[in-house]
Protein backbone atom coordinates (compact mmCIF):
# COMPACT_ATOMS: atom_id res chain seq x y z
CA UNK A 1 0.00 0.00 0.00
CA UNK A 2 1.60 3.72 -1.14
CA UNK A 3 2.13 5.66 2.10
CA UNK A 4 3.08 3.03 4.81
CA UNK A 5 6.13 1.97 5.68
CA UNK A 6 6.61 -2.22 5.63
CA UNK A 7 7.30 -3.11 9.10
CA UNK A 8 10.32 -5.57 9.57
CA UNK A 9 10.69 -7.29 12.28
CA UNK A 10 14.09 -6.87 14.44
CA UNK A 11 16.07 -9.82 13.66
CA UNK A 12 17.44 -11.42 17.21
CA UNK A 13 20.03 -13.53 17.89
CA UNK A 14 19.59 -17.58 17.88
CA UNK A 15 19.13 -19.49 20.61
CA UNK A 16 21.80 -22.01 22.20
CA UNK A 17 19.63 -23.63 24.61
CA UNK A 18 20.88 -27.43 26.00
CA UNK A 19 18.95 -28.42 28.63
CA UNK A 20 15.50 -26.19 28.45
CA UNK A 21 14.43 -27.53 25.74
CA UNK A 22 13.72 -23.79 25.00
CA UNK A 23 10.92 -23.55 27.32
CA UNK A 24 12.30 -21.08 29.92
CA UNK A 25 12.42 -17.09 29.62
CA UNK A 26 16.30 -17.12 29.19
CA UNK A 27 15.65 -18.79 25.80
CA UNK A 28 15.80 -15.53 23.91
CA UNK A 29 13.14 -17.09 21.52
CA UNK A 30 10.78 -18.44 24.12
CA UNK A 31 11.02 -15.13 25.95
CA UNK A 32 9.78 -12.96 22.85
CA UNK A 33 7.12 -15.10 21.80
CA UNK A 34 8.86 -16.70 18.97
CA UNK A 35 9.25 -20.16 18.02
CA UNK A 36 12.48 -21.49 17.69
CA UNK A 37 13.72 -21.23 13.71
CA UNK A 38 16.80 -23.02 11.52
CA UNK A 39 19.06 -20.30 12.59
CA UNK A 40 18.97 -21.47 16.46
CA UNK A 41 21.83 -23.77 17.89
CA UNK A 42 19.72 -25.17 20.15
CA UNK A 43 19.29 -28.81 21.60
CA UNK A 44 15.87 -31.15 22.19
CA UNK A 45 14.17 -27.97 21.45
CA UNK A 46 10.31 -28.04 21.94
CA UNK A 47 9.97 -24.79 20.95
CA UNK A 48 8.67 -25.60 17.28
CA UNK A 49 5.01 -25.90 16.03
CA UNK A 50 5.53 -29.77 16.33
CA UNK A 51 5.31 -29.35 20.11
CA UNK A 52 2.51 -26.80 20.46
CA UNK A 53 0.90 -28.44 22.98
CA UNK A 54 3.90 -28.31 25.67
CA UNK A 55 4.59 -25.04 23.91
CA UNK A 56 1.47 -23.39 25.30
CA UNK A 57 1.80 -25.23 29.05
CA UNK A 58 4.84 -24.19 29.40
CA UNK A 59 3.51 -20.14 28.09
CA UNK A 60 0.68 -20.73 30.64
CA UNK A 61 3.10 -21.82 33.40
CA UNK A 62 5.33 -18.75 33.22
CA UNK A 63 2.59 -16.25 32.93
CA UNK A 64 0.92 -18.09 36.05
CA UNK A 65 4.51 -17.19 37.81
CA UNK A 66 5.00 -14.24 36.08
CA UNK A 67 2.14 -12.02 34.22
CA UNK A 68 4.72 -9.54 32.49
CA UNK A 69 6.75 -12.19 31.19
CA UNK A 70 6.31 -11.81 27.73
CA UNK A 71 5.41 -7.87 27.93
CA UNK A 72 8.15 -5.52 25.90
CA UNK A 73 11.22 -5.05 27.92
CA UNK A 74 12.16 -0.93 28.17
CA UNK A 75 15.31 0.09 28.61
CA UNK A 76 16.21 1.96 30.94
CA UNK A 77 19.33 4.27 31.74
CA UNK A 78 21.24 4.62 35.01
CA UNK A 79 23.17 8.14 35.19
CA UNK A 80 23.93 9.49 31.99
CA UNK A 81 27.83 10.10 31.88
CA UNK A 82 28.59 14.35 30.66
CA UNK A 83 29.30 13.21 27.23
CA UNK A 84 26.25 12.14 26.89
CA UNK A 85 24.43 15.45 28.65
CA UNK A 86 25.87 17.74 25.92
CA UNK A 87 23.67 16.72 22.79
CA UNK A 88 20.50 16.30 24.89
CA UNK A 89 21.40 20.25 26.50
CA UNK A 90 20.95 21.66 23.13
CA UNK A 91 17.74 19.81 22.59
CA UNK A 92 16.15 20.94 25.83
CA UNK A 93 15.23 24.25 24.81
CA UNK A 94 12.77 22.43 22.29
CA UNK A 95 9.35 22.50 23.27
CA UNK A 96 7.68 19.26 23.13
CA UNK A 97 4.52 18.59 21.20
CA UNK A 98 1.96 15.92 22.35
CA UNK A 99 -0.69 14.85 20.09
CA UNK A 100 -3.26 12.50 21.19
CA UNK A 101 -5.37 11.62 18.38
CA UNK A 102 -8.94 9.83 18.83
CA UNK A 103 -9.14 6.59 19.59
CA UNK A 104 -12.81 6.07 18.13
CA UNK A 105 -12.58 7.33 14.59
CA UNK A 106 -11.61 10.97 12.34
CA UNK A 107 -14.82 13.09 13.57
CA UNK A 108 -13.46 12.89 17.52
CA UNK A 109 -11.54 15.67 18.08
CA UNK A 110 -7.68 15.30 19.75
CA UNK A 111 -7.69 15.38 23.81
CA UNK A 112 -5.87 18.59 25.19
CA UNK A 113 -2.80 18.67 26.61
CA UNK A 114 -3.14 18.79 30.28
CA UNK A 115 -6.02 15.73 29.99
CA UNK A 116 -3.89 13.93 27.61
CA UNK A 117 -0.61 13.92 30.37
CA UNK A 118 -2.83 13.29 32.74
CA UNK A 119 -4.05 10.08 30.92
CA UNK A 120 -0.39 9.20 29.76
CA UNK A 121 1.34 9.35 33.94
CA UNK A 122 -1.25 6.89 35.11
CA UNK A 123 0.37 4.48 32.23
CA UNK A 124 3.70 2.53 33.26
CA UNK A 125 6.43 1.64 31.03
CA UNK A 126 4.97 -1.04 29.04
CA UNK A 127 1.27 0.16 28.95
CA UNK A 128 2.86 3.14 27.55
CA UNK A 129 4.65 1.47 24.84
CA UNK A 130 1.68 -0.45 23.83
CA UNK A 131 -0.48 2.52 24.04
CA UNK A 132 1.90 4.43 21.52
CA UNK A 133 1.89 1.20 19.27
CA UNK A 134 -1.89 1.41 18.96
CA UNK A 135 -1.81 4.98 18.24
CA UNK A 136 0.87 4.68 15.35
CA UNK A 137 -1.27 1.96 13.80
CA UNK A 138 -4.88 2.95 14.43
CA UNK A 139 -3.66 6.32 12.90
CA UNK A 140 -1.77 5.20 10.04
CA UNK A 141 1.70 6.18 11.05
CA UNK A 142 4.75 4.91 10.53
CA UNK A 143 6.08 2.23 12.95
CA UNK A 144 9.14 3.05 15.19
CA UNK A 145 11.09 2.79 18.09
CA UNK A 146 10.33 5.94 19.68
CA UNK A 147 7.57 5.99 22.34
CA UNK A 148 5.44 8.62 23.93
CA UNK A 149 7.50 11.08 26.13
CA UNK A 150 5.51 13.67 28.36
CA UNK A 151 8.28 13.96 31.04
CA UNK A 152 9.58 17.18 29.41
CA UNK A 153 6.02 19.12 28.30
CA UNK A 154 5.16 22.58 29.66
CA UNK A 155 2.67 22.43 32.70
CA UNK A 156 -0.78 23.53 31.79
CA UNK A 157 -1.53 26.86 34.10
Amino acid sequence: MPGQAAITPKKRNPCNCKKSQCLKLYCECFASGSVCDENCKCVGCHNVSKFDIQRKEAIAITLERNPNAFKPKINTTTMPSNHDRQPRAAEAHVKRKLVVYPLFGPSNPPLQKDVAVHILQHLDGPDLYNASIVNRLWNGMTMSTDIWDYSQLDKVP
